[in-house]
């Protein structure tokens, strides 16, 4: 989605109300005055106040956009000469090329600043547009140099621009808006001392054919049309037709020829006072051409801002006022007088600006949606940014602000509220009234927990992951022993992954690198900080300010670590570039297959397993919060991954005792600690306790042992503190307790809303009852299950301590007869690693279902799915896939919407050669069976790389037995039900 077409509802909305408005029979001059100012500022955009540090965004239509004095704007009213220049002495040299270019960038300015399209419809920008064209024509008048014809650029290269430029969304609804503005606002400027009434002004001649137009563009629908030559945003205001493309190019190559072809150019002296007004002026309108959501270039790089910004510079830096220190200096392919020689004499090399023309660089997006970006992180970034420079060219500001405006910056990246520091704790792992114990883990968990916690310990170190303070560089030391400490343990090591060589292709994501690697320097200097001198920082601060202008950098950016897709830590070779989050996550969940039954597992003390799970704990939630500005895409799999295998840790090595689990209060918890000795006397005595694996506020694992009464419950918990398993025990003799019931519990999203409980109650004798609980609605099903594997329902009644059976229960407990698959959901499947592409929670699923968006469901584990569905209700498209043990497609169902109604349209069987996808990647036969609405059936059998058409009949059938019941989220067993092997066509025709 592109930046005007983001805004366009908006410009929608306000064309709307004004045209209601005019064609009221009761309409008011008030009225019309609020619609047509409520149109231009939505026409406008955002505004971006360039330079000095200012509170709030000041109204362009009063106020400059590129100067403030004592952190307030000044009024468009404002004498600069008397402000800014007043009693500066000496005199600024240039080129009488340059006075002339100068010249015709304040008349642009001039014509910027009138009532219309580009300004807005008020008239207090017409006294300074007139001063700026007199100081134009006084700077024409001191050289007899005139500006020379530029030669023609590449016909195509300028066809190409023009014509993605030109390419908005809505351009009928843009030149209709332009059009209003610009009638209303040159019968304003006809009478600024006494404007003349918009009704009047609308219902004149030219003012009834732009509302007409304008009704048309509100009320008809889109129309055909290309963008008007009176756009501020692609052409100049003052030189009809010109577009903005063509004048920067056009200055950029007079200056540029100047600077290698003339020894001597003649030279033009003017008074610093002149030149100080000169380029503020310039600075202003290098201000006005800053790109907004639908003003300023649409988006795309103003380059004529960046020459009027070059040259201002270029004549302040003559002036008292100096060069900024952190100006690049002319940054495009011109090189003005006082910069012709380098430092041995020699004249630099220019580059050719036809070359350089870049239609795709000058028109990349600002944001890309899908991969999750949005204008709201841009802006903040930007934001920022700027306030960065600001405070390089305020020589009142103090190393403290510097520290705000790198933490603003830090929190732009995290997508962190500005407020919030994250801080470890200081302690990895709270143990407090726990017993620790030895864990054994697999050679494999040893070194992921090892890698993992180099990951903490870089995302605590000072750089763009925590921040610029260096002040956790000892908690950061800890993390790196533990990990040393883990890989003694193993011989075993990981092998490198993959890094990726993606480059950022909207301007959010160069900024955002650039940001990123801003921060990375800052926090590798001393105290944390880089000093200004230092010609690194110095450069990674150019670019960001030249990015956040929206111009180029000077420099590329380095590969950047970015916390929210790569991992921090070094993986591999050091030059390598960044390793992808989930191509570490996919690594970790390939590593971990199996590990549970490692023949040789490794014992990690009691005084390092606990630690180790409590910091895991603590990168998964940093994880999450790297992820929060974006779409969690890219953080989610490792964050679960890293958050389960750190509880599981927890589980193993943590075990406290209490007198209950109180499980009806606000806040759940336990309830009064028991030493083991007190534990173990009420087990005696036959009082009830609750013995808890994991940490006290998070638990893993909840046995809730009542002697008494000859029962015992084991409650699994999920990361929320939510029950998800629940069974219950009774004790049938001294040494056997048989599962009585067994409880199911699944949410729709976050906290305890859309709970769906499960209950399964058994008897010895074979007799299952299952009861539903959802949304208070409860259904009950008696039913005699045939519990083929009785035993299943049995367990010896533990010893006290012995609780590794109970903490080590799973669903595979309970009969086959009532089992369920599991289920995950995706934004789609990648069908050549039989795998799911960006997994999604259950509640994103259930919101692109009712936007009718598309996502798949997988029925069974991720790494070996059983059944895949596909649903996307926009395109019509709702499929069962069934899969073979080589984890290729063997049949697949076909359904549609009909109105109301569901068709099971049609079933498909693929035939492979041979049982390996690596020999037989591709079916060799596809068997398809379609009904149609009229009762005509179609089975046909085709190879397509050998016979084509096998065989092929057509019947009629009775299309009423196809039709199902509508398909209802979440309810996905009749799915799994299918018929995996439909038979519709001769046994020989399926034969390879």
């Amino acid at each position: 989605m592109t930046d005007d077409e983001l805004a366009t509802p908006g410009i929608l909305r306000a064309a709307t109300a004004l045209v209601d408005a005019a064609s009221a029979p009761d309409s008011n001059q008030d009225l019309l005055d609020g619609a047509v100012t409520a149109l231009a500022q939505k026409f406008r955009g955002k505004v971006m106040f360039a330079k000095p540090r200012v509170d709030g965004v000041p109204d362009p239509e009063l106020y400059l956009l590129s100067t403030a004095h004592g952190g307030s704007p000044l009024g468009l009213d404002s004498d600069l000469l008397s402000r800014f220049a007043d009693g500066s002495a000496g005199e600024v040299t240039m080129t009488g090329l340059q006075v002339v270019l100068v010249a015709d960038l304040l008349r642009e300015l001039a014509a910027r600043l009138r009532p219309g399209a580009a300004f807005g419809v008020g008239t207090n920008g017409l006294a300074l547009g007139e001063r700026t064209r007199k100081l134009a024509d006084t700077l024409t008048e001191s050289t007899p140099v005139r500006r020379p014809l530029a030669r023609e650029f590449d016909p195509v290269e300028r066809a190409e621009w023009l014509t993605h430029a030109m390419s908005v969304y809505r351009p009928d609804l843009r030149n209709a808006v332009i059009r209003v503005l610009d009638v209303v606002g040159i019968a304003h400027a006809g009478q600024p001392a006494n404007p003349p009434p918009l009704s009047d002004v609308l219902g004149s001649g030219a003012g009834q054919a732009a509302m007409a137009a304008l009704a048309r563009a509100t009320h008809g629908g889109p129309a055909p049309a290309v963008v008007g030559p009176d756009d501020p945003g692609l052409f100049l205001r003052s030189v009809d037709g010109r577009p903005i493309f063509d004048e920067a190019n056009a200055l950029r190559e007079l200056l540029a020829a100047e600077a290698v072809s003339s020894p001597e150019p003649p030279l033009v002296t003017i008074g610093a006072e002149t030149a100080i007004v000169t380029g503020l002026l310039l600075r202003e309108l290098a201000s006005r051409l800053l790109p907004g959501i639908s003003y300023g270039l649409l988006g795309v790089r103003s380059d004529l801002g960046i020459l009027a910004d070059d040259l201002a510079a270029e004549l302040l830096a003559q002036t008292r006022y100096g060069r900024p220190f952190f100006y690049p200096g002319p940054t495009r392919m011109w090189i003005t007088a006082s910069d012709r020689l380098q430092s041995d004499g020699t004249a630099p090399d220019v580059i050719d600006p036809v070359d350089h023309l870049m239609p795709a660089e000058l028109l990349i997006p600002t944001v890309d949606s899908s991969k999750g970006e949005t204008f709201g992180e841009y802006e903040r970034i930007r934001a920022a940014a700027l306030d960065l420079s600001r405070l390089l060219d305020d020589k009142t500001a103090r190393d403290d602000h510097f520290a705000q405006v790198a933490r603003q910056l830090h929190s732009a990246i995290m997508g962190t509220p500005e407020d919030s520091i994250a801080e470890p704790k200081n302690q990895p792992a709270e143990v407090v009234h726990q017993q620790w114990r030895a864990v054994e883990l697999s050679h494999a968990e040893v070194v992921i927990a090892a890698d993992l916690l180099d990951e903490l310990a870089t995302r605590i170190g000072p750089g763009a992951a925590f921040g610029p303070s260096g002040d956790l560089a000892e908690s950061s030391g800890e993390y790196t022993e533990m990990a040393a400490r883990l890989r003694d343990l193993s011989s075993t090591r990981r092998s490198a992954i993959a890094a990726t060589t993606s480059n950022s292709r909207t301007k959010l994501g160069r900024l955002r690198d650039a940001a990123i690697h801003w921060l990375d320097i800052v926090a590798d200097g001393r105290d944390g900080w880089r000093v200004p001198s230092d010609p690194v920082w110095r450069d990674a601060t150019i670019n960001l300010y030249l990015l956040a202008q929206d111009r180029p950098a000077r420099t590329p950016t380095p590969p950047v670590r970015d916390p929210a897709r790569h991992l921090r830590r070094q993986s591999g070779n050091a030059t390598a570039g960044p390793v992808e989050l989930t191509a570490e996550a996919a690594d970790i969940a390939r590593l971990l297959r199996g590990a549970d039954t490692d023949p040789d597992p490794i014992l990690v003390p009691d005084n390092l397993a606990p630690y180790v799970g409590k910091a895991l704990g603590e990168l998964a939630t940093r994880l999450k919060g790297a992820g929060a500005a974006r779409q969690s895409d890219d953080v989610e799999p490792l964050a679960a991954i890293t958050a389960q295998l750190g509880r599981r840790i927890l589980a193993r090595a943590l075990v406290g005792y209490y007198r209950s689990w109180d499980r009806e209060s606000e806040q759940p918890g336990p309830r009064g600690h028991l030493s083991e000795a007190e534990a173990r006397e009420r087990d005696r005595a036959g009082a009830p306790y609750s013995v808890v694996f994991g940490e006290a506020h998070s638990p893993d694992t909840i046995i809730d042992m009542y002697r008494a009464a000859e029962e015992l419950r084991v409650t699994k918990v999920d990361e929320q503190g939510r029950p998800r398993l629940s069974f219950e025990f009774e004790r049938k003799s001294p040494t056997k307790l048989f599962l009585a019931q067994l409880t199911l519990y699944r949410y729709d999203g976050d906290g305890l809303g859309g709970v769906r409980a499960e209950q399964y109650s058994f008897e010895p004798g074979g007799t299952a009852t299952r009861v539903t609980v959802e949304a208070g609605r409860s259904t009950r099903e008696e039913s005699v299950a045939e519990i083929t594997r009785m035993e299943r329902l049995w367990l010896t009644a533990p010893q006290f301590g012995d609780w590794e059976p109970l903490r080590d229960l799973n669903p595979l407990t309970w009969p086959r007869a009532a089992d369920r698959p599991q289920v995950h959901y995706s934004l789609a499947w990648d069908p050549v690693r039989a795998t799911p592409r960006a997994v999604i929670s259950a509640g994103q699923a259930r919101r692109r279902d009712a936007e009718g968006l598309q996502y798949c469901v997988i029925l069974g584990p991720q790494d070996d799915p059983r059944v895949l569905i596909t649903v996307c209700r926009n395109d019509n498209a709702f499929a069962v896939h069934f899969f073979d043990d080589a984890k290729r497609f063997r049949a697949i169902h076909t359904f549609r919407w009909v109105e109301d109604r569901f068709l099971h349209q049609a079933q498909q069987r693929l035939i492979y050669a041979g049982p390996s996808p690596r020999e037989t990647p591709e079916y060799t036969l596809l068997a398809t069976f379609e009904v149609r609405l009229d009762g005509l059936a179609r089975a046909v059998v085709v190879e397509p790389h050998g016979r084509g058409v096998v065989s092929e009949r057509i019947d009629s059938v009775d299309v009423t037995q196809y039709w199902c019941a509508l398909p209802e989220f979440g309810a996905w067993e009749w799915a799994g039900e299918l018929d995996p092997s439909p038979e519709h066509w001769a046994a020989q025709d399926l034969v390879p």
